[in-house]
């Protein structure tokens, strides 16, 4: 089955996939460079992985390449400016605060966050995959923020029966 790719078309597909929004941060001396990411999954639980899709000309791909860590912060509900601001669009007045644990910085705020240690990477496409091995976690019971349909969403928490 072969189809011409309309990238436009391609984008609002895969946009009907819904998605949490995250910030992944990694050091930079002892500064921090942060962007916006929804291409984020879990791997495993034993042991304990994650990865993240960083484009290639990002500048986040050279830098967790350098530093070998990296950080993942979920959003709550109600940041989608965090979002903007990191995804290039600078928030005014916005000024983000980050947590060290170790060497990784985590955007406080967030309602969840994942540390970890880079210990595999794929160039996939324009892409490279970054496996990380968790080293630190925490949570709250907060809503999240998600994307969908290339808009923000926030999820309403009801249970659906299955």
């Amino acid at each position: 089955m072969s189809q011409h790719i309309d990238h436009h078309e391609l984008r609002s597909t895969l946009g009907r996939f819904t998605t949490g929004v995250t910030i992944v941060t990694t050091p930079v001396g002892d500064s921090v460079h942060a962007m916006t990411l929804n291409a984020f999954l879990s791997v495993s639980l034993d042991p304990p992985l994650i990865a993240v899709c960083i484009n290639k000309n990002a500048k986040m791909h050279g830098l967790i390449a350098a530093s070998g860590v990296y950080g993942v912060s979920v959003l709550p509900h109600e940041a989608a400016h965090v979002s903007q601001h990191f995804a290039g669009r600078p928030v005014d007045g916005f000024e983000p605060r980050f947590t060290w644990v170790g060497s990784v910085p985590l955007l406080e705020g967030a309602i969840a966050h994942l540390g970890t240690t880079v210990i595999d990477a794929h160039e996939v496409g324009d892409h490279t995959i970054y496996t990380g091995e968790i080293r630190y976690f925490n949570h709250t019971d907060d809503k999240p923020l998600i994307f969908f349909g290339g808009r923000y969403r926030s999820l309403g928490m009801e249970n659906v029966p299955a």
